[in-house]
Order: structure tokens, then C-alpha cells, then sequence
């Protein structure tokens, strides 16, 4: 997928994390689904930044070294907020910035 595409993908998952987080959380269905969303729009962040990067001539082969790159070129901010939101190596998939949340 072209890095535009992947940017309009992102766009719309974010619009969708939006309108799910508007909505009252104490449903455990509407908590999973937010979690979903977020994950989605996470994945579509780092491989947004990886498909540009390439097209720029860096490399980045990981979440992690993706979101380095698009720190060092000024394509993201806060670096080690975007850093928590990786999910832990240890199996489990939730991100510690969502577990404590």
C-alpha cells in the first residue's frame, strides 16, 4: 500500500478511536473494543512511518527503530510517549500506557 493510502487508513482509525472513546466505558465490550481500535491505529502509525521512510531512503524494520526514524525527522513528537505504546515483549498485548489506564 502507497504511503498516501496508509495515511488515509490512519485517518480514518483515528476517527473511529475517537467516536468509540466518546461513548461510556463501563461496558466491558466497549473497553475491548477501544483497545482494538487504539491497537489498529497504532499498527497503522508505525507502518505509516516505515512505508514514507523507505520512500525517503531510511530504514526502519521495527515498531521501535519506525518510531525513532519518524522522531528524528521530525514526523512525531514526545518519542517516548510513543514508545510506551509499543506492547511489551512479554506476550501480552497491551501496551503498559493502556494496562494502567
Amino acid at each position: 500500500m502507497t504511503p498516501q493510502g496508509l495515511l488515509e487508513d490512519y485517518a480514518k482509525a483515528l476517527d473511529e478511536l475517537e467516536q468509540a472513546l466518546a461513548e461510556p466505558s463501563e461496558n466491558q465490550l466497549i473497553q475491548a473494543g477501544c483497545i482494538q481500535y487504539f491497537e489498529f491505529c497504532f499498527e497503522l502509525a508505525w507502518k505509516s512511518v516505515k512505508s514514507v521512510a523507505e520512500q525517503e531512503g531510511l530504514e526502519c524494520h521495527s515498531p521501535k527503530t519506525c518510531l525513532k526514524v519518524a522522531h528524528q525527522n521530525g514526523w512525531v513528537e514526545e518519542e517516548p510517549l510513543w514508545l510506551e505504546m509499543l506492547p511489551p515483549a512479554t506476550g501480552c498485548r497491551t501496551p503498559a500506557i493502556l494496562a494502567r489506564r
